[in-house]
């Protein structure tokens, strides 16, 4: 007679069964990964990187507030021309075009 046929059916799984409840609830990687060497700024570089960021920040500010006097001299002047409505809402027309421009679709 063949050794499964001897154990009692409950207790042939058991041993089975306990390594795949011990694979899955695996706490650590199976390969593990290559320690990469990590290369630690000096505190000059870390000063000037801090120091390229805030003058990228503020040369971006500058320019934004420069576009959006633009544009609100722009709704002013429509709302002067046109009147009739708010210089917000000359604003958000003016900012919305390229979506109105756009085809509207057919009915399937």
């Amino acid at each position: 007679m063949s050794l499964s046929k001897t154990i009692e059916p409950a207790k042939r799984y058991q041993s089975s069964s306990r390594k795949i409840l011990i694979d899955i609830n695996r706490r650590h990687p199976i390969r593990l990964k290559k320690k990469r060497i990590k290369h630690k700024k000096t505190t000059a570089e870390k000063e000037e990187a801090k120091t390229k960021r805030e003058t990228e920040r503020n040369t971006y500010l500058v320019a934004r507030n420069a576009a959006a006097d633009l544009l609100h001299a722009e709704a002013a002047k429509l709302h002067q021309q046109f009147g009739g409505h708010t210089i917000q809402w000359y604003k958000e027309d003016i900012l919305q075009t390229a979506h109105l421009k756009g085809e509207k679709r057919g009915v399937s």
